[in-house]
């Protein structure tokens, strides 16, 4: 099964680009080539592939601690009005933080 299609789509007056991943699970994302894969997927989509660098900075900003899925794998107590953003702890801060 492949992690990323392309497909470009015909339209009256231009072409539409769209790239689906049936990968992206939390803890996928703490692989440097699949977030790359995925920068490169959206320069692709914005016409911008003659753009490419050779090694795109895909480092991860601020703290990342993806949560495992599964059965029996949530976390208790854990709301979606808690994660909302708070700007005043910084980037990418979330309350449960």
């Amino acid at each position: 099964m492949p992690i990323l299609c392309v497909r470009e789509r015909k339209l009256a007056h231009s072409t539409q680009r769209i790239v689906a991943s049936t990968i992206g699970a939390a803890v996928d994302l703490r692989c440097q080539d699949l977030r790359r894969a995925f920068v490169d997927a959206c320069y692709w989509a914005l016409r911008l592939a003659d753009r490419i660098p050779d090694t795109s900075n895909v480092d991860l900003v601020g703290k990342y601690a993806s949560s495992p899925f599964g059965f029996g794998k949530a976390r208790c107590g854990l709301h979606p009005e808690l994660m909302r953003y708070q700007p005043w702890r910084g980037p990418f801060s979330m309350a449960y933080r």
